[in-house]
Protein backbone atom coordinates (compact mmCIF):
# COMPACT_ATOMS: atom_id res chain seq x y z
CA UNK A 1 0.00 0.00 0.00
CA UNK A 2 0.78 3.39 -0.36
CA UNK A 3 0.73 6.18 1.84
CA UNK A 4 -1.04 9.38 1.36
CA UNK A 5 -1.33 12.33 4.31
CA UNK A 6 -3.33 14.87 4.83
CA UNK A 7 -1.93 16.30 8.31
CA UNK A 8 -4.17 19.52 8.31
CA UNK A 9 -4.54 21.00 11.90
CA UNK A 10 -1.56 18.89 13.70
CA UNK A 11 1.20 21.14 11.32
CA UNK A 12 -0.73 24.48 11.92
CA UNK A 13 -1.34 24.01 15.12
CA UNK A 14 1.82 23.01 16.53
CA UNK A 15 4.07 25.05 17.89
CA UNK A 16 7.63 23.61 17.24
CA UNK A 17 6.42 20.25 15.09
CA UNK A 18 7.81 19.28 11.46
CA UNK A 19 5.61 19.37 9.04
CA UNK A 20 6.84 15.85 8.08
CA UNK A 21 6.17 14.23 11.71
CA UNK A 22 2.80 13.05 10.72
CA UNK A 23 4.08 11.74 7.74
CA UNK A 24 7.13 10.29 9.63
CA UNK A 25 4.33 8.74 11.69
CA UNK A 26 2.09 6.97 9.55
CA UNK A 27 4.40 5.03 7.19
CA UNK A 28 6.34 3.55 10.29
CA UNK A 29 2.64 2.35 11.34
CA UNK A 30 2.24 1.18 7.46
CA UNK A 31 5.87 -0.82 7.52
CA UNK A 32 5.59 -2.02 11.14
CA UNK A 33 2.03 -3.18 11.89
CA UNK A 34 0.21 -3.05 8.05
CA UNK A 35 1.89 -3.91 5.20
CA UNK A 36 3.44 -7.02 6.71
CA UNK A 37 2.99 -10.54 4.40
CA UNK A 38 0.86 -12.31 7.42
CA UNK A 39 -2.79 -13.65 7.29
CA UNK A 40 -4.04 -10.36 9.62
CA UNK A 41 -2.25 -7.43 7.57
CA UNK A 42 -3.59 -5.63 4.81
CA UNK A 43 -0.28 -6.78 2.25
CA UNK A 44 -1.98 -8.69 -0.45
CA UNK A 45 0.62 -10.20 -2.04
CA UNK A 46 4.40 -11.27 -1.84
CA UNK A 47 5.08 -9.31 -5.07
CA UNK A 48 5.92 -6.19 -5.41
CA UNK A 49 2.48 -4.51 -6.77
CA UNK A 50 0.56 -1.92 -4.66
CA UNK A 51 -3.06 -2.44 -4.83
CA UNK A 52 -4.21 0.83 -3.39
CA UNK A 53 -3.58 3.85 -0.90
CA UNK A 54 -4.09 4.55 2.65
CA UNK A 55 -4.59 7.96 3.57
CA UNK A 56 -4.14 9.45 6.80
CA UNK A 57 -6.59 12.96 7.70
CA UNK A 58 -5.78 14.75 10.78
CA UNK A 59 -8.97 15.90 11.25
CA UNK A 60 -8.76 17.93 14.72
CA UNK A 61 -6.08 18.59 16.24
CA UNK A 62 -6.14 21.26 19.80
CA UNK A 63 -2.53 21.71 21.62
CA UNK A 64 -2.34 23.10 25.13
CA UNK A 65 -0.28 24.24 27.91
CA UNK A 66 -1.33 23.71 31.23
CA UNK A 67 0.13 24.37 34.63
CA UNK A 68 0.98 28.43 33.89
CA UNK A 69 0.73 28.77 37.31
CA UNK A 70 2.86 26.70 38.47
CA UNK A 71 5.84 28.26 36.51
CA UNK A 72 4.44 31.27 38.08
CA UNK A 73 5.05 29.90 41.21
CA UNK A 74 8.47 28.34 40.61
CA UNK A 75 10.20 31.95 39.28
CA UNK A 76 8.77 33.27 42.37
CA UNK A 77 10.60 30.44 44.66
CA UNK A 78 13.68 30.51 42.06
CA UNK A 79 13.11 27.45 40.58
CA UNK A 80 13.38 25.66 44.05
CA UNK A 81 10.22 23.16 43.42
CA UNK A 82 11.66 22.04 40.34
CA UNK A 83 14.81 20.51 42.17
CA UNK A 84 12.68 19.04 44.20
CA UNK A 85 11.10 17.43 40.97
CA UNK A 86 7.53 19.24 40.26
CA UNK A 87 6.75 19.69 36.60
CA UNK A 88 7.23 23.46 35.24
CA UNK A 89 4.02 22.95 33.11
CA UNK A 90 2.12 20.31 30.45
CA UNK A 91 1.56 19.78 26.73
CA UNK A 92 -1.37 17.91 25.94
CA UNK A 93 -2.23 17.56 22.53
CA UNK A 94 -6.02 15.70 21.59
CA UNK A 95 -5.38 14.14 18.03
CA UNK A 96 -8.62 12.90 15.74
CA UNK A 97 -7.52 11.09 13.09
CA UNK A 98 -9.15 9.04 10.12
CA UNK A 99 -7.51 6.14 8.06
CA UNK A 100 -9.07 5.65 4.93
CA UNK A 101 -8.39 2.66 2.74
CA UNK A 102 -7.91 3.45 -0.95
CA UNK A 103 -8.15 0.93 -3.95
CA UNK A 104 -7.00 1.66 -7.32
CA UNK A 105 -9.83 3.06 -9.30
CA UNK A 106 -9.72 5.93 -6.65
CA UNK A 107 -12.55 4.93 -3.85
CA UNK A 108 -13.05 4.62 -0.60
CA UNK A 109 -13.37 1.15 0.54
CA UNK A 110 -13.11 1.66 4.39
CA UNK A 111 -12.57 4.58 6.77
CA UNK A 112 -11.60 3.92 10.54
CA UNK A 113 -11.06 6.64 12.68
CA UNK A 114 -9.38 7.16 16.27
CA UNK A 115 -8.42 9.64 18.94
CA UNK A 116 -5.28 10.33 20.62
CA UNK A 117 -4.68 12.36 23.99
CA UNK A 118 -1.73 12.96 24.88
CA UNK A 119 -0.25 14.78 28.09
CA UNK A 120 4.27 15.58 28.37
CA UNK A 121 5.25 17.16 31.31
CA UNK A 122 8.24 19.43 31.38
CA UNK A 123 10.55 18.95 33.99
CA UNK A 124 14.39 20.16 35.19
CA UNK A 125 15.00 16.36 35.78
CA UNK A 126 12.62 14.35 35.00
CA UNK A 127 10.47 14.56 31.78
CA UNK A 128 11.03 16.91 28.57
CA UNK A 129 12.77 20.68 27.72
CA UNK A 130 10.52 23.19 27.04
CA UNK A 131 11.71 23.40 23.21
CA UNK A 132 10.85 19.72 22.72
CA UNK A 133 7.63 19.29 24.53
CA UNK A 134 4.90 19.93 22.11
CA UNK A 135 6.39 18.30 18.58
CA UNK A 136 6.76 15.44 21.46
CA UNK A 137 3.30 15.57 22.29
CA UNK A 138 1.79 16.35 18.76
CA UNK A 139 3.60 12.59 17.54
CA UNK A 140 2.15 10.86 20.86
CA UNK A 141 -1.12 11.87 20.20
CA UNK A 142 -1.52 11.05 16.49
CA UNK A 143 0.33 7.28 17.78
CA UNK A 144 -2.64 7.02 20.27
CA UNK A 145 -5.17 7.84 17.54
CA UNK A 146 -3.00 5.24 15.33
CA UNK A 147 -3.01 2.90 18.27
CA UNK A 148 -6.85 3.02 18.36
CA UNK A 149 -6.93 2.73 13.97
CA UNK A 150 -5.42 -0.79 13.88
CA UNK A 151 -7.78 -2.91 15.97
CA UNK A 152 -10.40 -1.81 13.40
CA UNK A 153 -8.20 -2.63 10.28
CA UNK A 154 -7.03 -5.74 11.96
CA UNK A 155 -10.87 -6.88 11.93
CA UNK A 156 -11.49 -5.44 8.47
CA UNK A 157 -8.41 -6.93 7.00
CA UNK A 158 -9.44 -10.27 5.22
CA UNK A 159 -12.69 -8.01 3.32
CA UNK A 160 -10.29 -4.80 2.63
CA UNK A 161 -7.73 -7.72 1.33
CA UNK A 162 -10.54 -9.29 -0.91
CA UNK A 163 -11.45 -5.24 -2.78
CA UNK A 164 -8.19 -4.25 -3.15
CA UNK A 165 -7.25 -7.32 -4.94
CA UNK A 166 -10.64 -7.52 -7.02
CA UNK A 167 -10.21 -3.69 -8.15
CA UNK A 168 -5.95 -4.80 -9.24
CA UNK A 169 -3.04 -3.31 -8.72
CA UNK A 170 -2.40 0.34 -9.28
CA UNK A 171 -1.18 1.14 -12.91
CA UNK A 172 2.34 2.79 -12.98
CA UNK A 173 2.59 5.69 -15.38
CA UNK A 174 5.52 7.62 -16.40
CA UNK A 175 6.06 10.56 -13.90
CA UNK A 176 3.14 9.15 -11.42
CA UNK A 177 0.43 7.05 -10.78
CA UNK A 178 -2.73 6.92 -11.88
CA UNK A 179 -6.03 5.83 -9.75
CA UNK A 180 -5.99 8.60 -6.82
CA UNK A 181 -8.13 11.40 -6.61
Amino acid sequence: MEAVIEAGPLTTTSEDGYPDDPAKVFRQELSYHLAESTTTALDVGTDSLTYGYAKLQVVQADQQRTGRFLQFFQMLTLMTPSLLGIPLEWYRTDVKAEVQIIDSRGEVIGTYAGRGRSKVRVAMYHGYGQSKAARLADVQGLRLALDQIRPQLDEAADTLRQQLVGTGPIQEVIGGTVGLK
